[in-house]
């Protein structure tokens, strides 16, 4: 698979991981202990803003070294390795804090199932190797 087709396959998957995790905590209460207790924000709203916006930041930095990898010199392709794995990092680590926070706040329905298999289809895709010609 080429690096373009692997990085745009990444951003969708982890986009569509993003708005099913988004969905599957909706109606959420603030306080699940207490019911009637509505003063706050939920834990599980904070942690899909954070997923968010460091999803944002990982789609950047993804597509950054996308294009560094395209414009590096043929004979620094030993570097290229470094700046994908690099790059890749964070939305390896946003996919991982997905995983995670579906298992603690939306592991009790489909859409959450969903989106946490969809957040560790963004890391096996983000792990797997493909062949490079030197």
């Amino acid at each position: 698979m080429q690096p373009w087709k692997k990085c745009a396959l990444s951003i969708i998957i982890s986009l569509s991981a993003i708005l099913l995790f988004t969905y599957a905590i909706s109606g959420t209460p603030d306080n699940p202990d207490d019911p009637s207790d509505t003063r706050g924000i939920p834990v599980a709203a904070m942690y899909t803003t954070i997923i968010i916006v460091l999803g944002l930041f990982s789609w950047g930095a993804l597509l950054i070294g996308l294009l560094v990898n395209w414009l590096i010199n043929p004979e620094w392709r030993k570097s290229s390795l470094f700046i994908s794995l690099i790059t890749s990092l964070p939305l390896f680590l946003t996919s991982a804090l997905g995983v995670f926070c579906v298992a603690a706040f939306a592991s009790d329905s489909v859409r959450g199932i969903s989106s946490g298999a969809l957040f560790f289809l963004v890391m096996v895709c983000l792990l797997w190797k493909t062949k490079r010609s030197i």
